[in-house]
């Protein structure tokens, strides 16, 4: 009986550890998701100002 709840100690061990491995994973990718966003975000802006000052060049000429 002793070492059938060792096993089953064990095992939920085992399970919560993976739990944990998945949770951080999950984290990661949020993180590098949230990276992409603020990064599109950035870009999306200096596209603007791009096409703001090129706009401006052809009225210029």
């Amino acid at each position: 009986m002793q070492q059938r709840l060792e096993e089953i100690q064990s095992a939920f061990s085992s399970m919560n550890g993976a739990v944990k491995n998945i949770e951080g994973a999950s984290k990661a990718v949020l993180d590098s998701l949230n990276e992409n966003n603020a990064s599109l975000g950035e870009l999306s802006k200096v596209m603007a100002t791009l096409g703001t000052q090129s706009q401006q060049m052809k009225n210029i000429a």
